[in-house]
């Protein structure tokens, strides 16, 4: 499946609607206002009556990230609280990420942010 990506600068309202209303995927690049540009696109599929999901990629990566020091060799019962601490933290991390996908799981759109590559990916699940 091929995405077409789209400089955020150069791309109008009215292609957005576009895409959105033809049930395209697409990628939005160089995004400097992340927040704002996200809530443009909520407003357009809002007044389509279209659900959808936002998330933040690579946020299930991060979870893991908190919980790998346990698997560090622990070195005295204050590594092992450190160690379960962070377990704890990522555990209730992950069941709310969870609970996030299974509410939002009969959305059409997905709009994915990637604040690390500036992007927005747009995806529809339905064709």
């Amino acid at each position: 499946m091929d995405i077409n990506v789209y400089k955020v600068s150069e791309v109008s309202d009215e292609k957005i609607h576009n895409l959105l209303s033809s049930n395209q995927s697409f990628v939005l690049k160089e995004v400097k206002h992340m927040k704002e540009t996200v809530k443009t696109l909520k407003t357009k599929l809002d007044k389509l009556g279209v659900k959808y999901k936002v998330y933040t990629k690579g946020r299930v990566a991060g979870v893991a990230l908190i919980a790998a020091p346990v698997a560090l060799p622990a070195a005295g019962v204050g590594a092992a609280v450190a160690g379960l601490t962070c377990v704890a933290a990522g555990l209730g991390a992950a069941a709310g990420v969870t609970g996030h996908n299974i509410k939002n799981r009969k959305a059409v759109y997905k709009i994915g942010k990637n604040p690390l590559k500036k992007t927005i990916t747009v995806t529809c699940k339905v064709k």
